[in-house]
């Protein structure tokens, strides 16, 4: 039973990759096809290993802003490049940007004590009006060199370049939480604050540095969609927050914090993916899509729900 739970979301993904087989078997199984869900859901894997980071600290943690952080991260980058500045250092100061309206809502979280809801969506309120105001309703678009869109675009043995981009993160970030001291200091304020304060882990300090740390994840994503699309805008992301919420909840993340594996985030993010590709390929309008992707949540939520029961009552049991 215990290894049952813990591979609940990989038997989940096997069972709707089957299931898409079996309905359309001439396209779904395909290398092109399988190609493609993996670039897409790349851009989405990265975003669920920072929002898992965030709500694995526990707190009510939550961060609604990676949406706006990623579009505001990405113009600014976009329009230096633009402008003729060296690739790299544009790409820099975009990150650096990231850190730093994730600093601030560290600080919102962890020094004035608000709700991470509601100091991320005030945020994201404000980052996304920095980024219309900066672009003046402009796109940048096409001005982009082969170096920098090799980033989101490109392909290195047939396999697309953010699928290793997306491997690569997810190996550094699950090795951090993982394996290192303050990855377990991050689960141990997310299953009891005030016994970590009592054990002298500096909270706020932790705090502060998983939402800085999400903030660069975000702003990382949004400069990998403009090498992707070949154009910078302000409406970037607006779909980013509930998209990587979706895919931690269905990866099991506890929202209580303190629980879960940021590899399962991964599984869940490819596992929306697949989803909507299968619906794509067999023919569902967009509008049932949405309402799959919502169903399919809460499922996952009461998934999550079942998964604690058989936990407590099977695998605590056992001993």
């Amino acid at each position: 039973m215990k290894y049952l739970i813990k591979l609940s979301r990989w038997l989940l993904l096997l069972l709707v990759v089957i299931f898409f087989a079996v309905q359309v078997p001439s396209t779904f199984l395909t290398f092109d096809n399988i190609s493609n869900v993996l670039r897409v859901s790349a851009f989405l894997v990265i975003l669920a290993l920072g929002q898992g980071i965030v709500i694995i600290s526990g707190n009510g943690g939550i961060d609604l802003s990676n949406g706006s952080v990623a579009a505001l991260s990405s113009c600014i980058s976009a329009l230096m490049i633009s402008g003729g500045v060296n690739i790299i250092l544009a790409v820099i100061v975009g990150l650096l940007v990231g850190a730093g309206i994730g600093l601030v809502n560290g600080l919102l979280v962890s020094v004035v004590k608000l709700p991470p809801f509601v100091a991320t969506y005030g945020m994201d309120s404000a980052v996304r009006g920095a980024a219309y105001i900066l672009m003046s309703g402009t796109i940048v678009y096409g001005v982009f060199p082969d170096s920098f869109r090799f980033m989101g675009s490109g392909t290195l043995f047939g396999i697309g370049v953010p699928i290793y981009i997306a491997a690569i993160c997810a190996v550094v970030l699950i090795f951090l939480m993982v394996k290192t001291i303050w990855g377990r200091n991050v689960y141990s304020i997310g299953n009891n604050k005030r016994a970590a304060e009592i054990s002298g882990i500096g909270v706020n300090r932790l705090q502060l540095s998983v939402f800085v740390l999400n903030g660069v994840i975000a702003a990382f994503v949004g400069i990998l969609y403009v090498a992707r699309l070949n154009a910078a805008e302000p409406v970037l992301g607006t779909d980013f927050s509930l998209q990587s919420i979706g895919a931690v909840v269905l990866g099991g993340i506890s929202l209580a914090g303190g629980k879960g594996s940021l590899l399962n985030a991964v599984v869940g993010a490819i596992l929306i993916s697949v989803i909507n590709n299968g619906l794509t390929l067999v023919g569902v309008s967009s509008h049932w899509q949405t309402f799959v992707f919502g169903a399919v949540i809460v499922g996952a939520i009461l998934l999550e729900v079942l998964m604690s029961f058989l936990e407590k009552k099977y695998v605590k049991s056992d001993g």
